[in-house]
């Protein structure tokens, strides 16, 4: 897909989701609210350039999480790339769950900053999120290695049905689902999970790492609340974390489904006005019902 015919079609997902979390936006605000989130995903990439080991570690806290190991739960928002790094300068051993292309990414970028700083290769480690592994690749890093594993949640935007598999969490006008497995999981092994994110203290470009909760298992506790605890946190500090600069949220043109049986087509109600945004895709143009999203390809020739 050419880059200008890729851009459209993100804004037009972009488009088509926020107004799901915000329907009083008109077309104005739209346009400076997505201006305002491509802007803060180049500077975030302008921090990810300039900021090495070497500068993270001046004036690091002696101390920034509770413990020597454990699961790490964050988000797509703010320079969330910073998060394993700045962990990394304050001396943890740290793990990374993501996507094989990911990894490709970082790791070179870590090899190479670790060596240059006399830090020892062994402080991070990768775990493919798609391998079926990688869940006892979870428990030995904690374990055995004693990492804080890092993993960041997406979101889904949930077609109002409920799972046992899924949280229901509340966001601005609508709602998005997280899959909840990792909190029985944590249960299950007795694991320490804290909720961290990115947080600008000062308003100044110093990000910092910023605890929302930690929690510890308690084998005297009944079974299940453990897992509810964590899910409770997220439940209301995904939110609070999210609504604390909307627009930094990298995820609005990528929040995904994971009930696709539940996907039905919607009928138009053409005798009231339908916004709908065109773009391209190789050769083919389709429109987009921004209020429905759903697609609508173009056969006719213009």
């Amino acid at each position: 897909m050419q880059p200008e015919n890729k851009e459209n079609m993100q804004r037009a997902l972009w488009y088509a989701n926020v107004l799901q979390y915000f329907p009083r936006l008109n077309l104005d605000d739209l346009r400076a609210a997505f201006a305002d989130w491509q802007q803060k995903k180049r500077e975030y990439i302008r921090f990810y350039d300039a900021c090495n080991l070497a500068v993270l570690k001046k004036g690091m806290p002696e101390k920034i999480l509770d413990g020597e190991a454990g699961l790490l739960i964050t988000f797509h928002t703010g320079p969330y790339r910073l998060l394993p790094r700045l962990l990394i300068a304050a001396g943890y051993k740290i793990g990374l769950v993501a996507s094989s292309k990911v990894i490709a990414r970082e790791k070179s970028w870590y090899a190479e900053e670790l060596l240059a700083n006399n830090i020892s290769l062994d402080n991070f480690s990768c775990m493919e999120a798609d391998k079926p592994t990688v869940l006892k690749q979870i428990i030995t890093a904690i374990e055995a290695e004693k990492r804080w594993v890092l993993v960041f949640l997406d979101a889904d935007e949930g077609q109002k049905k409920h799972s046992a598999n899924l949280l229901h969490v509340k966001l601005f006008h609508g709602h998005v689902y997280f899959r909840n497995n990792l909190f029985l999981f944590a249960e299950r092994f007795g694991i320490p999970v804290a909720i961290v994110y990115m947080e600008d203290r000062a308003q100044n470009g110093n990000w910092q790492v910023a605890i929302h909760n930690q929690f510890y298992p308690d084998a005297k506790s009944v079974k299940g609340h453990y897992a509810k605890q964590c899910a409770d946190a997220i439940r209301t500090g995904f939110p609070a974390i999210i609504g604390r600069d909307w627009t930094a949220w990298e995820n609005w043109s990528l929040l995904h489904c994971y009930q696709k049986e539940y996907i039905v087509p919607k009928q138009l109600d053409l005798t009231n006005p339908v916004w709908v945004m065109p773009f391209l895709v190789g050769n083919r143009r389709f429109f987009l019902d921004m209020s429905n999203r759903q697609f609508f390809e173009i056969l006719s020739p213009l």
